[in-house]
């Protein structure tokens, strides 16, 4: 009997956990789709009525400029990890991101804690909501991957957090997103993992 009620239970958070996950498909394909519309084929509310002008990426549409991502951001960062041999820095209340975890999309929460004294005791720093963050380095697809942050935490050194200027978070991400090839095209190719730089930003 306490297994049926504890297996009834089980089911009705793997519903909802799955029901979310097919929410958050959803969205992000609807803001993938705006995105290509807007500024891949310039398709945005009013295009009729604004002239394309030349650029140093080929035409655009007459008032945008073409900048790099650090025009747009008011920090760019990366973090560090507590010594991973010392148990007081770990199993916190302060979450702490590593590099695979940017496999998912949007980041509500991380596999692992850190303590304040981890954090006082390292180079980690912390990446806010809404900002961006990016797999600087790791084997297979890892090496940029991008992720938006639903809440606060602390990141590794195999991470990059890009802190957007007020009401662009949103246009970064899907940016960055969408360049996800020409960000490993890009990175460092001299380590066997690779590595994606600030420099890049």
């Amino acid at each position: 009997h306490t297994q049926k009620q504890i297996s009834s239970i089980l089911v009705v958070h793997d519903n909802f956990i799955e029901n979310n996950n097919r929410r958050i498909a959803i969205l992000e394909e609807m803001a993938q789709r705006l995105y290509r519309e807007w500024f891949v084929h310039f398709r945005f509310p009013g295009y009729e009525n604004v002239e394309m002008v030349e650029s140093e990426l080929g035409m655009i549409p007459e008032g945008w400029k073409a900048g790099k991502v650090g025009d747009i951001c008011d920090g760019i960062f990366s973090g560090g990890t507590p010594t991973t041999t010392i148990d007081e820095y770990w199993n916190g209340d302060l979450p702490w991101l590593s590099s695979g975890e940017t496999r998912n999309s949007f980041i509500v929460d991380t596999e692992k804690s850190i303590t304040e004294l981890g954090v006082t005791d390292s180079s980690t720093r912390k990446a806010n909501t809404k900002d961006v963050v990016i797999a600087s380095a790791g084997q297979g697809k890892t090496r940029g991957q991008t992720s938006y942050l639903l809440i606060d935490t602390y990141i590794n050194q195999s991470v990059i957090a890009l802190r957007g200027k007020e009401n662009v978070s949103e246009y970064l991400f899907i940016n960055i997103k969408n360049r996800y090839p020409e960000l490993r095209n890009a990175s460092d190719s001299s380590s066997i993992r690779g590595s994606i730089t600030t420099v890049l930003m």
